[in-house]
């Protein structure tokens, strides 16, 4: 059984950047679900689309939790982390600045996942779990 930690809103965590910033570089790999269709600015879901799509190397493939979605996936390098960094600080100037459905994975196994742009399930049974313990920061919200 699998057992997780949830941030029930990443925007108002106090040590989010921090936990986000350690779990980015434990990751080798990432995955971000956006509907299917064209950029639209008045969709947040489809909010960080074009620099996704822009990427090199992704595998996109059909995501089955919603209707006309698609999961893109890829290797995380440093370029590609400090763009999901980006996208978890919120922009004043628009509603949604985050991205909407992101998963971060070391050799296959998730990190992390947020969901709903703020909502973050952190799988208690792996490296970052353990890495934020040593480094003493506190990643549950009780």
């Amino acid at each position: 059984m699998i057992k997780f930690s949830v941030i029930q809103s990443i925007d108002s965590f106090p040590r989010w950047e921090e936990i986000l910033a350690v779990a980015l570089g434990l990751a080798n790999e990432f995955s971000v679900v956006f509907p299917n269709g064209d950029p639209d600015p008045e969709n947040p879901l489809m909010n960080g689309k074009p620099e996704i799509e822009s990427l090199p190397d992704l595998k996109v493939g059909r995501w089955p939790d919603m209707e006309n979605s698609s999961i893109y996936f890829g290797s995380l390098d440093d370029s590609i982390r400090k763009l999901m960094m980006e996208f978890n600080r919120q922009n004043p100037d628009q509603d949604f600045s985050y991205l909407w459905h992101y998963s971060l994975y070391r050799n296959g196994i998730e990190l992390l996942n947020v969901q709903d742009f703020t909502v973050c399930l952190t799988d208690l049974d792996t490296e970052l779990t353990d890495s934020l313990e040593k480094l003493q920061i506190d990643w549950r919200d009780d």
